[in-house]
This record gives C-alpha cells, sequence and structure tokens, in this order.
C-alpha cells in the first residue's frame, strides 16, 4: 500500500456543517469521529397502524390504520440508545460549530458490479 491511500474495502464519511458567512477554511477543523448511533437525528420505527405515528399524524395520516415506518424525533423516541459519545459523527454535526467530522467506514453502499448491470438493464431498456 502506498502512503495516503485507503486500504480496500474502507473508505471515509465526511459531515460538513452548514458553511457561516464570514468564514474561512482555515476557520474550521476536521474532527475524527465514529459513525454511532447519533448519526440520525430521526429514528424509524415500524408501527401496526400509522394512525399511531405522531410525525404521520401531522402530515395527514391520522386516520391510516395501515402498518408503516414512523420516524421519531428524536431518535430515542424509536427505542435506539442514547449516544452520548462525543466522538459519534451525530454529537460532532449537532454540536460542533466549524467542525467537520470525519469517520472512517467499512464497505460501501455501492451494489456490486453484476448486480447494478443487471438492474440497471431492466429498468433502462
Amino acid at each position: 500500500e502506498s502512503a495516503g491511500k485507503i486500504p480496500s474495502g474502507l473508505g471515509l464519511g465526511v459531515n460538513l456543517p452548514l458553511l457561516e458567512e464570514d468564514t474561512t477554511v482555515a476557520d474550521y477543523t476536521f474532527v475524527p469521529t465514529r459513525v454511532g448511533t447519533a448519526v440520525n437525528s430521526v429514528g424509524l420505527l415500524f408501527v401496526e397502524k400509522l394512525s399511531d405515528c405522531p410525525l404521520a399524524a401531522a402530515f395527514g395520516l391520522g386516520n391510516v390504520p395501515f402498518p408503516g415506518l414512523c420516524l421519531a424525533i428524536p431518535y430515542t423516541d424509536a427505542g435506539y440508545e442514547l449516544d452520548d459519545d462525543p466522538t459519534s459523527e451525530g454529537n460532532v454535526i449537532i454540536n460542533g460549530k466549524q467542525q467537520i467530522a470525519v469517520s472512517v467506514i467499512e464497505g460501501t453502499y455501492q451494489a456490486p458490479l453484476d448486480a447494478s448491470e443487471k438492474v440497471l438493464s431492466k429498468i433502462l431498456h
């Protein structure tokens, strides 16, 4: 492996804060983080009836008796444990002004090439 090259199978999750007026690149710092569970400000929760989901009800689905996924804000309302680790990227993003969270991740969301080609060939042809 050459210096500066990320090993195969690994990647970087980089999260930029909202850029503030009157700041320069020098005002921002990179912070090593881990993904953690606080990465999402919302949690997913399966409900038997969407009418049981406050957010769904707020969008006019208060009378829907069908099951579905509910977004819970904060994520702990969906049953996730509180991640109060200061190195969790979600906590750095929420709490750290002018900080760029950088987490080493394993794998990728990209499907293998043969699977991608198979799906795309059905969609595009």
